[in-house]
């Protein structure tokens, strides 16, 4: 049997509990431990990314700047590079990736409820589905009114 945990952060503990916790199928109960993000420890909040298609060439020049700016203190490989050197310069490319949109760009939150992947299409047609939702919901009101006219228009008629 095959254990699988996915998660979007380090996995600091992992283990498979005793069998006196019953599930009613043939899975054992995993119980897990993630890491916390320095920045989301700190006011937590986690920045998951950059509303980059806001940005306009104007934007975008500072950001080129501050790259050169973070790229000068950067180390050079070269073939004789060591295990070591690569790991730093994988570090720096991680900050300069993060730090770079994080100075110049408009940062997001992504919560549960957020739709990353929301478009015009989505959108257009969502309005569209509420519309006729709403148009059919109004159909239904006017269905159920209709006798209860019928009725004081007869009452009306008997009273001339």
């Amino acid at each position: 049997m095959i254990d699988l945990t996915l998660a979007n952060r380090p996995i600091v503990k992992w283990s498979i509990l005793a069998n006196d916790h019953a599930t009613g199928s043939d899975h054992e109960v995993i119980e897990f431990e993630m890491g916390v993000d320095s920045r989301e420890e700190a006011n937590d909040e986690r920045v998951v990314g950059w509303n980059l298609e806001a940005m306009t060439d104007k934007d975008a020049d500072p950001a080129e700047q501050l790259l050169k700016k973070l790229a000068k203190k950067r180390a050079q490989l070269d073939a004789e590079c060591t295990v070591d050197e690569v790991g730093q310069d994988v570090t720096w490319c991680q900050e300069a990736m993060s730090n770079v949109p994080d100075a110049t760009a408009t940062t997001i939150r992504v919560c549960a409820r957020s739709k990353t992947w929301w478009n015009t299409d989505i959108k257009e047609r969502q309005r569209t589905v509420g519309g006729e939702r709403r148009r059919s919901r109004n159909l239904e009101e006017a269905a159920w009114a209709k006798p209860e006219h019928q009725n004081v228009f007869r009452q009306s008629k008997c009273k001339i």
